[in-house]
């Protein structure tokens, strides 16, 4: 270490250490600081490198490619200082950078390095695993996120540093939560919030105490999760941290809502309503509204519910989100039919069936006919009924049937083999029509030369063939463009189904893994860890699995140049921001998308809010409509 002075490398450590500690807090500093704060990062000196750092931190709420540049900024100079130290932390900034934009080998890579470097340093090492922890879970590999978990919360425990032992300790939680050891993860969660409450950390308190409810809600047990949601409103501030309270809202308002408690259901959903139009946010007012109508209808309050619905309706209209039109299409079916008029509930009803069917909504066609077919029943149409239940029971079959994916394959090796016996058929017949060409040129040439009285004929000949040979091609073409419709329909036909079938997959692993957990208490002990074994590969067949290669597979053969388009505005998107894309681009709503990539639809509104930012789109613009347009 070069000779600069140690009291003040341990402060400016502190303080850097003191603006990543708590990587989920706002970083509060003005532009003006930032701007003071660059003119300083020339110079080769901690205070330079502090700076840098402050600089990056500034960017995480802003720009993450000005982040990692000023990340990067801070590495340069703690080599020129020659400080391990100072290069460990300024790699664990980077690290944080690329984190936030979804390049995980980056993270892995400079957590890694900075680990190298912080031998002497036991908190860098202990944050380096930390975050290494939680990397890990993002990719699936559960093993080494638990590894990584309890190596970070030893160090921290054994430094005494309680506030990072708190984080690390939420972070394993969540990783139990995912492997199905939802028990454990719960201990862990509340042992980091009785952490917490003793630091007076509210904000940090409240976030595990809404994990805490997240997880007792995925146990149907809404009374504890209701508990828990309760205990972290009470702890955020509504006007500096709105986002984590209107989070917490919407929770509570869906809770209400499954628990029957319908007023208490509304009135949070009210308030999720006004701070969704404050912030312009359209497609929240939208959800909003359906919501409440749906609360409304179950209070027999038919009138006002229509007219929510009404208004999700128009916004879904104009928000080109065509899964959410069907939806609500039949919810205002559901309406009509509890309030007693059967014939607009008819007509709302079939027209969610004529919406599902365009744009191939198979679920939303099944929600929509079997409520058709009550309404049909009641007013004693029995034939309507008979044929609405049978068009039910057959969606139904083709949802749930496990052969379907099997069925798929089969007809499209079937199909593809019939294209290459059609390729063969027309080579053979080309290589005809080229034969009579040449024979036509040959009678020619002999007609002129023996008999000047056989050229009338020769050409009438020809004439003949020729018409013969653009009627043959006529057919060929008419018979290519029906067969390339034909593909073409068949591959959208592959794509939605092989969407459907992700999305009905992870609802069986999600149900599967339910049911072993509630059985794994009342097994023996000595197949305990056969169950355990289990629970990880429900858990890995649930995040990370070959069907996505599928998926792309037939994207790709429909959308040829899509994510050329999006590279070419964003090189640095993600994989995970092309997935994203992907969905919207085939008119997933957030829950559908959060049910296909197995994540939290709240965690569907951060990416679609990163990529919005990646695109480079205004407030003005449509981000489904985008990706449509591409």
């Amino acid at each position: 270490m070069k000779p600069h002075s140690h009291v003040i490398l341990v402060m400016e450590l502190v303080l850097v250490l003191v603006i990543f500690i708590s990587p989920g807090r706002l970083y509060s500093q003005s532009k003006t600081d930032v701007d003071i704060a660059k003119t300083k990062i020339n110079g080769i000196n901690v205070a330079s490198y502090a700076s840098a750092l402050q600089v990056c931190k500034y960017y995480w709420n802003h720009s993450f490619d000005s982040s990692i540049r000023y990340a990067n900024k801070a590495v340069i100079i703690s080599k020129q200082l020659d400080d391990d130290s100072l290069r460990s932390l300024a790699n664990i900034y980077v690290a944080l950078s690329y984190y936030h934009i979804d390049q995980l080998d980056s993270v892995l890579h400079f957590c890694n390095n900075s680990k190298k470097l912080s031998v002497k340093y036991p908190g860098l090492t202990a944050k380096a695993n930390d975050i290494l922890g939680i990397t890990y879970r993002r990719l699936g590999d559960f093993e080494k996120a638990l590894k990584y978990g309890e190596l970070s919360s030893q160090l921290f425990l054994k430094a005494r540093d309680s506030l990072n032992y708190a984080t690390s300790l939420g972070n394993v939680s969540t990783t139990l939560q995912e492997m199905g050891h939802v028990s454990k993860a719960i201990d862990y969660s509340l042992s980091a919030a009785g952490i917490l409450k003793a630091l007076n950390d509210s904000f940090d308190l409240a976030k595990r105490y809404g994990t805490i409810a997240n997880i007792y809600l995925d146990m149907d047990d809404l009374a504890k999760g209701m508990e828990y949601y309760n205990r972290g409103i009470l702890l955020v501030d509504s006007t500096k941290h709105k986002g984590l309270y209107i989070t917490f809202i919407f929770n509570m308002a869906t809770v209400y809502h499954q628990l029957e408690q319908y007023d208490s259901a509304i009135y949070f959903y009210n308030i999720s309503l006004n701070h969704y139009r404050r912030v312009n946010d359209r497609e929240g007012v939208a959800i909003a509204n359906q919501n409440i109508g749906l609360s409304l209808i179950e209070q027999s309050n038919y009138q006002e519910a229509i007219g929510y619905l009404q208004k999700a309706h128009r916004l879904f209209s104009e928000l080109y989100t065509k899964r959410n039109v069907a939806d609500v299409l039949s919810d205002l079916g559901l309406a009509y039919a509890r309030a007693g008029i059967p014939d607009s509930a008819e007509f709302y009803m079939q027209n969610s069936i004529d919406t599902a069917i365009k744009y191939h909504l198979v679920r939303e066609e099944l929600k929509a006919r079997k409520l058709l077919y009550s309404v049909y029943k009641t007013k004693g149409d029995i034939n309507n009924a008979l044929l609405n239940l049978e068009a039910y029971k057959k969606i139904e079959d083709s949802l749930f049937s496990e052969k379907t994916k099997e069925k798929i394959a089969a007809l499209s090796l079937k199909y593809e083999a019939g294209l290459k016996d059609e390729k063969i058929k027309r080579l053979e017949l080309n290589e005809k029509l080229a034969r009579v060409s040449n024979r036509n040129h040959i009678i020619v040439l002999v007609s002129v030369a023996m008999l000047l009285i056989l050229l009338s004929i020769a050409l009438y000949y020809r004439k003949f063939t020729q018409n013969k040979m653009l009627k043959i091609k006529a057919e060929l073409w008419e018979k290519e463009k029906a067969e390339l419709d034909k593909e073409l329909a068949f591959k959208k036909n592959q794509l939605s189904s092989h969407a459907l079938h992700m999305t009905q997959k992870n609802s069986i692993l999600q149900n599967i893994r339910k049911a072993v957990d509630t059985i794994l208490p009342e097994v023996p002990d000595e197949i305990k860890s056969n169950i355990r074994a289990l629970q990880m590969e429900l858990n890995k067949s649930l995040r990370y699995d070959k069907d996505w290669e599928l998926f792309s597979k037939y994207f790709n053969e429909l959308n040829k140049d899509f994510y050329d388009k999006l590279t070419a505005i964003n090189p640095e998107l993600s994989p995970h921001d092309l997935r994203l894309a992907a969905l919207l681009r085939m008119n997933m709503n957030i829950k559908e998308a959060a049910a296909v990539l197995n994540i939290a639809p709240d965690s569907v509104k951060t990416a679609r809010y990163k990529l919005r930012k990646k695109l480079k789109l205004t407030t003005e613009d449509n981000l489904m409509k985008f990706v449509r347009d591409l």
